[in-house]
């Protein structure tokens, strides 16, 4: 699956469809969630965590300067699967996937544990780039 294609999203489809862009430096996030702070500020925390994964790996920020993933912050699973955001090719999981430089999440109980797994997707995605596996 490491050669799956990057999701390609229709931004006026899927927002006629009530799902959300939220843009940060390093994540695009989509998602169905309602609007409120704590998802709101996910990709500017996912942005935060991007110095610390350079510093942690001893990776030079400007080596994966223009380094992007897209995110999908699921509430509905059949609305994402409908819009062709959560595609067929991926293996069933409970709470969270990634592949290349896109990523899927489930909701969670708790605001916490839901930005834990993007940082932690996030992580996975950072290995990857940088050292080919995770």
């Amino acid at each position: 699956m490491a050669d799956a294609a990057k999701i390609k999203v229709d931004d006026a489809r899927v927002a006629a469809a009530g799902i959300r862009r939220l843009d940060g430096r390093h994540l695009t996030l989509y998602t169905d969630f309602p609007a409120d702070e704590q998802t709101d500020n996910l990709p500017a925390v996912f942005d935060l965590a991007f110095p610390q994964w350079c510093k942690y790996f001893e990776v030079d920020p400007d080596e994966m300067r223009d380094w992007r993933l897209t995110g999908f912050l699921i509430h509905d699973r059949e609305l994402f699967r409908r819009l062709g955001l959560l595609p067929d090719y991926l293996p069933p999981f409970q709470y969270a996937f990634c592949i290349n430089t896109d990523f899927w999440i489930y909701q969670q109980p708790g605001e916490y544990y839901g930005r834990h797994l993007v940082l932690h997707e996030g992580t996975h995605c950072f290995m990857n780039r940088r050292f080919g596996a995770c």
